[in-house]
């Protein structure tokens, strides 16, 4: 084929993936409006769309180099096939899974190959790798002994388990990807075609552009804001820091703490409620939860996570010498300007938290918002044209995590089938000794290995079904257990050696990634001790105690991350010795212990050097 005619296939092919893109998007509208495919038909369309867009995607990359991939053109037609299959043929496979004809089993094989390679695609190779493991435990765990070993399973058994019902593949959390989380990617998609992250970094810029060290606050809340809604870390960072570098550099930041706080800042958004990224949909789902219940888990620990990053920027500043700046922008007029960007954002969080809608329900009256208030911003104004380049982006962004959801049914239907969980948590009870600190270290470790390279969804799903039932055995509450493996899947995106989200900040820096990433591990040693701070505390999930318990030991705990932030930086509102650095640093970690003794002298001791850093500012 001449070099005309493949350019024209390319054409047609970016046609094709945007036409199947809005496709998709809109038989997911009219599917949770009217709800007319039972739940392994809907699965079984929404995978095959999703495996074909990115199979078409790959096709058309190979052929931009010149280059026919046969096998993805293999597979392309085999998930057509399969996918078709099962979405016709779901109600009579159910009865024969025990049991499957050959043609049931070709189907099944094509679909874990797709699955499988498309995870490889736009995940990498960690995660699609663990699920072949997987299968290969359930085949051949037999030849292991001891407590972790297994029965025989054919793999007729292991197939038929993954592919034909709802326990595999098109288990649940492939079910939560086609609704929860595809809705808020809807929803995301049109709040930024619509003008409201450019009103929201404004109106950021505009309110902090006076204060010390305003650059990388604004970074810090935009980040915030920006990375509740898309849910990744890279993208965030690659979103805000072209806007907000230079302001950071002019407040006098070295590049180094610049790319520190965009990666950070970037990464937490996920944390933050009401959207919190994609995993606090499965975290809902996985516990039986409402979403609203997950929501309010997060919301101390999201603050403490961003009162950190601030707490971090003023003392750095103070370090430097940096003073506020004493023009004040107006911020009222831009507000004046785009206020009505709220009005979708208070919807979503009133209907979730307070009347108690289900995710679904919020989120498509949530976008329908965003069109309607979009119609005042006479340049941003969301016409038909708009709103299907949001339906294609829509699609496009549910890639990446459906793919992630689907490898995740694999795991999760071999570990019912074989009773891994249960093994590994056993093993993981025994490696601890009975102290409960060496478990959440060894879970801490686990999460930060395990997210080298995946997504924060692909890290929670393997750490929720291996490690947590672990934490929860030893007595820590489901949900603080799976908040703490939620938290270090996040955090493996600021962790070297393969820390995503620093390595986009270097890359817009043009700094070492590696250096980068030792210096913002550094600085956010505060973060890591938050996860330990809320299963150790409850009250900081609001699962126990008053109203007044929980604000009390919320001030305990920004007190502990103030002094670990003003130890690691060597100054408060002025700068700090050596022994009192090391004061502060003892004082924090003291609030892991037990003890109340112990708790009330490491507070009194932080309390005591700062005032007394307050008072040499003053003098």
């Amino acid at each position: 084929m001449n070099t005309k005619g493949i350019d024209h296939v390319i054409t047609i092919l970016g046609s094709l993936i945007s036409f199947l893109c809005v496709l998709l998007t809109g038989i997911q509208l009219i599917s949770y409006i009217f709800g007319i495919f039972p739940a392994m038909q809907q699965r079984s369309l929404f995978l095959g769309f999703i495996l074909s867009i990115i199979l078409l995607i790959h096709i058309r990359s190979k052929l931009e180099r010149k280059i026919l991939d046969l096998w993805s053109v293999f597979l392309l037609l085999g998930t057509i096939f399969a996918a078709s299959y099962t979405f016709i043929n779901w109600y009579e496979m159910s009865f024969r899974v025990i049991r499957p004809e050959k043609l049931d089993l070709m189907v099944g094989i094509l679909m874990i190959a797709a699955v499988v390679n498309c995870a490889n695609i736009r995940l990498g190779r960690p995660l699609p790798l663990i699920g072949m493991l997987f299968i290969f435990y359930a085949l051949f765990g037999q030849y292991i002994k001891g407590n972790m070993g297994t029965v025989s399973f054919t793999i007729q058994r292991v197939i038929s388990n993954l592919t034909m019902e709802t326990s595999g593949i098109f288990g649940t959390i492939l079910g939560t990807a086609a609704k929860q989380i595809f809705v808020f990617m809807i929803f995301g998609s049109f709040l930024e075609l619509s003008g409201a992250s450019e009103f929201f970094l404004k109106i950021t810029s505009t309110m902090l552009g006076s204060l010390k060290g305003s650059g990388a606050k604004v970074n810090t809340m935009a980040g915030g804001l920006l990375g509740m809604v898309s849910g990744s870390a890279v993208a965030n960072v690659m979103a805000v820091g072209p806007m907000t570098f230079p302001m950071m550099k002019k407040d006098g930041f070295s590049n180094n703490f610049c790319g520190a706080i965009a990666a950070i800042s970037g990464t937490g958004g996920q944390l933050m409620p009401p959207v919190m990224g994609t995993a606090a949909f499965i975290i809902a789902e996985t516990l039986a939860v409402s979403y609203g219940e997950v929501t309010k888990a997060a919301l101390i620990p999201g603050i403490l996570f961003y009162l950190t990053i601030w707490i971090t920027i003023n003392c750095h500043s103070n370090h430097l010498g940096l003073e506020g700046r004493q023009e004040k922008a107006e911020w009222m007029p831009v507000v004046k300007d785009g206020f009505y960007y709220l009005v979708p954002i208070i919807f979503l969080i009133i209907t979730i938290s307070v009347l108690k809608w289900s995710p679904i329900k919020a989120g498509m009256w949530s976008t329908v918002l965003v069109v309607a208030v979009s119609q005042l911003n006479k340049e941003k104004r969301m016409t038909l044209k708009t709103i299907i380049q949001a339906m294609e982006n829509s699609a496009k962004g549910a890639l990446t995590v459906s793919a992630a959801c689907a490898v995740a049914g694999i795991i999760v239907g071999i570990l019912s089938v074989t009773g891994l969980g249960l093994k590994f948590s056993t093993v993981l009870l025994a490696f601890s000794g009975g102290h409960k600190i060496v478990l959440l270290i060894v879970t801490m470790v686990a999460g930060l290995i395990l997210g080298m390279g995946m997504t924060t969804t692909s890290v929670y799903i393997v750490l929720s079904v291996l490690v947590a039932p672990a934490l929860v055995d030893f007595g820590v509450e489901p949900i603080a257990a799976h908040m703490f493996v939620f938290y270090f899947g996040i955090l493996s995106c600021i962790t070297p050696p393969v820390a995503t989200a620093v390595f986009a900040s270097a890359s817009l820096l043009n700094v070492s990634p590696i250096k980068l990433g030792l210096y913002t591990s550094r600085i956010a040693i505060p973060i890591y001790i938050i996860p330990f701070l809320f299963v150790l505390n409850p009250a900081l999930l609001m699962l126990e105690g008053t109203g007044v318990w929980i604000i009390v030991e919320f001030i305990l705990s920004a007190l502990t991350v103030i002094a670990l932030c003003s130890s690691i930086e060597g100054c408060f509102v002025t700068e700090l010795n050596g022994p009192e650095r090391v004061l502060l640093f003892v004082g924090a970690v003291c609030e892991l212990h037990t003890s109340v003794m112990v708790k009330l002298f490491s507070n009194l001791l932080i309390a005591i050097i700062l005032l007394k850093n307050i008072r040499q500012k003053k003098q």
